[in-house]
C-alpha cells in the first residue's frame, strides 16, 4: 500500500505468474470502499457511506 496524494490510496495485490489474481486497486478515501467478498456492497449502512464499492469480480 501507499499513498499517492492526501485523498488516494494505491493497494498492490498481485500473485506473480497469475496475472488474473491481479486484485490491486486505487481507493479514494472517504469515497471509495473495496470488500473482496462483496458483502460490504449490499449492506444498505456501507451504501450510504461511500459513493463506490469494488468488489471481486
Amino acid at each position: 500500500m501507499n499513498w499517492v496524494d492526501d485523498e488516494t490510496l494505491n493497494i498492490t495485490n498481485e500473485a506473480p505468474g497469475v496475472p488474473k489474481e491481479n486484485r490491486s486497486i486505487k481507493l479514494t478515501i472517504e469515497k471509495d470502499i473495496y470488500d473482496e467478498s462483496g458483502a460490504a456492497c449490499e449492506s444498505w449502512v456501507m451504501k450510504d457511506e461511500y459513493e463506490t464499492c469494488y468488489k471481486r469480480d
